[in-house]
């Protein structure tokens, strides 16, 4: 008699609605692509997934002799299938792509449930779900967790854990059985509308980033490396279009992590602007230089308001911390390093470790207790600088350090003898021991008001980025006129930092 007090436990209503779901989903005709390309001899196997019923399924099935094959060949094959279901599909097209991975090591009958059951669970919530993929074995039976959180910012990479694993679904009857986040196993079933939106951002993408750099385009620029070049591509375009993949948490795919295969190609690094990734937390990571002079990279910086690329800022980080090191190391109570004009904002901007992060130049000079004749001091030294990586050239007062391929330059004044002992005030710059003195430092603050974040050496603007889709965007010390706005004018966290 007290039934009536109690409603449904949430797993059964969570059941119930998705019973409504599918009878709302099951009125969709549903078209079902199928690509693959490895070592695996599945053709079969996967027609059998096609099923009874299905107005229209497609495979786009290419087998490999070897896993180096694999690994030059399959990529070219996922593109032209992909073009090949765009050129086939209409706007109103319900239907779901699969695509197997080219990792996968091995086909059963418990694989063949679980990818069946993908495909129906991601049909039955076909408009909230764009992908969906399964946690994954490998080879050595081992058990990866395919969830990860993707960070394309500041010219880095990083395929990044969740604190807690991954996101909540927030349609409640899918919170339970699934969870989000921005990345999925490589074999994963894509809303066919979803996937063919990225298709098509991508051309734009590789023209307008293409462009953006120095230098022409060779046919080199465009060959990927690997064919998780295509699985990369299609994680970085769903990011940046918003999308969300969900991995059911029933099931596994018997596959290799994708991520292990990864390569920062000249393709990838160029159509993403990415000089610096890190696929797996415990893998090395991965280089590849766009702009290859300071003088590049401040221009670039000063015609799109972003950061200053990676590989520059490390360069003069590395220049200013082993040049600065030997200066020391040949008379440690005698040598000291004062940096000047704007470098000297470091000491607020960038804590003891690099350079403020839209900053591609240092000034510094280079201080002796003892007398110096710069030209002839250098020349003594020239051979120890080239052993180091630098080498120098003079212009007018001045001394500039450049390493040997001229990605970076360094302005330092030598001068001796002079009072050492009155810059007391002593401080750090990439790791590096400098001083200064109280006047120096009342007048800089004076003349460059260091609090009003700008750049440019000539004109001075403040930070504001007009590359709104760039991944190295400035921070916004101008809001239309607007002021400062809530974010201080300020990076979210320390991520822009080299080694973060």
């Amino acid at each position: 008699s007290y039934a009536w007090l109690f409603v449904a436990p949430l797993p059964a209503l969570l059941q119930r609605l998705a019973n409504v779901q599918r009878r709302r989903s099951s009125s969709l005709v549903s078209h079902l692509n199928i690509v693959y390309c490895g070592i695996l001899d599945i053709h079969d196997e996967l027609s059998d997934l096609c099923g009874a019923g299905r107005k229209a399924c497609k495979l786009y099935v290419h087998t490999m002799d070897t896993k180096p094959e694999v690994r030059a060949g399959c990529y070219g094959h996922y593109k032209e299938a992909m073009r090949s279901i765009a050129l086939g599909t209409t706007a109103d097209d319900h239907g779901s792509t699969l695509f197997v991975s080219p990792y996968m090591w091995r086909w059963h009958g418990d694989q063949r449930r679980d990818i069946q059951r993908l495909i129906r669970e991601q049909a039955t919530w076909h408009r909230e779900i764009p992908v969906a993929g399964l946690s994954c074995v490998n080879s050595s039976m081992i058990w990866n967790w395919p969830v990860r959180k993707l960070r394309l910012e500041f010219w880095k990479l990083a395929y990044n854990e969740y604190p807690t694993g991954h996101e909540t679904s927030p349609f409640m009857p899918l919170s339970q059985f699934w969870a989000v986040g921005d990345t999925t196993s490589s074999t994963r079933v894509y809303r066919t509308s979803a996937l063919l939106s990225l298709v098509r951002r991508l051309p734009r993408q590789e023209r307008e980033y293409f462009a953006a750099l120095p230098g022409g385009v060779d046919d080199a620029d465009r060959a990927a490396l690997d064919v998780a070049e295509v699985i990369v591509e299609l994680d970085l375009l769903a990011k940046q279009e918003g999308l969300r993949a969900y991995t059911l948490l029933q099931g596994a795919s018997l596959e290799e992590d994708y991520r292990a295969y990864a390569v920062l190609s000249p393709h990838l690094a160029k159509t993403f602007h990415i000089e610096h990734a890190r696929f797996l937390p415990s893998g090395p990571p991965q280089t590849r230089c766009l702009l290859t002079s300071s003088r590049a990279a401040a221009q670039f910086t000063q015609d799109h308001g972003v950061v200053v690329n990676w590989c520059t800022r490390r360069a003069l980080r590395d220049m200013f911390r082993t040049v600065g090191q030997w200066w020391l190391s040949l008379n440690p109570r005698g040598h000291i390093i004062v940096p000047v004009s704007a470098s000297v904002l470091n000491i607020y901007r960038s804590g003891e470790s690099e350079l403020f992060p839209w900053d591609a130049d240092i000034d510094a000079n280079f201080i002796a207790n003892h007398p110096i004749v710069v030209g002839s001091f250098l020349e003594e030294h020239r051979e120890t600088l080239k052993k180091l990586g630098y080498t120098f050239i003079f212009r007018g007062d001045r001394a500039v350090i450049l390493d040997l391929d001229d990605s970076a330059r360094m302005d330092i004044w030598l001068s001796g003898p002079q009072d050492v002992e009155a810059f007391d005030i002593r401080a750090r710059l990439c790791g590096v021991r400098i001083n200064m003195f109280r006047d120096q430092l009342e007048g800089s603050v004076w003349y460059y008001r260091p609090g009003e974040k700008i750049y440019g050496n000539t004109k001075g603007k403040l930070l504001h980025c007009d590359w709104k889709e760039h991944n190295a965007c400035l921070p916004d010390c101008v809001r239309e006129g607007r002021g400062i706005g809530n974010d201080g004018c300020e990076f979210p966290d320390r991520f822009v930092h080299l080694d973060v």
